[in-house]
């Protein structure tokens, strides 16, 4: 799976949070919150500044730690929340496919595409965009892929000059 590919999937894992137990969570358990987004080295720096501030609360005082851990939990909660929703902006602007499984679709997008080929004979960018729900750029990324390892090939069709891909 390519760099691009893991990117799309953990865009797409994040815009499908809930942003209220995004904000809950981070703002109790900080580390947790940012497991639950799917940025991880976000959670290992959130785990060890929570713990550096409850060790160092002896040197520092009781209320001096208490304030800093609380203002430094609160910050956390607002920014994890907030890539939640720019996750969603950006999935929306790239035209990932929504819900709860969708960002299941983008590893089985070969798949899908060799399928649709086979099933129509020879097929376009434009019918593979819309049968796949995926964005053009996905598209035509994939295809690309299925090409340089021999699956498809891509010519153009005798009657009206368009690009179409035959799958192999």
């Amino acid at each position: 799976m390519s760099e691009s590919e893991k990117e799309l999937i953990n865009i797409q894992k994040r815009a499908n949070k809930k942003i209220w137990i995004t904000a809950l969570l981070t703002l109790f358990i900080p580390w947790a919150g940012y497991l639950y987004t799917v940025r991880y080295k976000a959670a290992l720096i959130a785990f060890f500044a929570m713990f550096f501030l409850i060790s160092a609360k002896e040197t520092m005082g009781e209320d001096t730690g208490d304030s800093i851990y609380g203002f430094l939990a609160l910050g956390v909660a607002v920014e994890n929340s907030i890539s939640v929703r720019k996750a969603r902006e950006l999935a929306q602007q790239k035209g990932l496919p929504s819900g709860s499984d969708s960002y299941a679709r983008l590893p089985d997008a070969k798949v899908q595409i060799l399928k649709i080929g086979k099933k129509h004979g020879e097929v376009t960018l434009a019918d593979l965009v819309i049968e796949t729900g995926l964005p053009p750029e996905k598209v035509r990324e994939v295809v690309i892929e299925l090409e340089r390892q021999d699956l498809m090939r891509s010519y153009n069709r005798e009657h009206d000059g368009a690009v179409v891909y035959r799958v192999i």
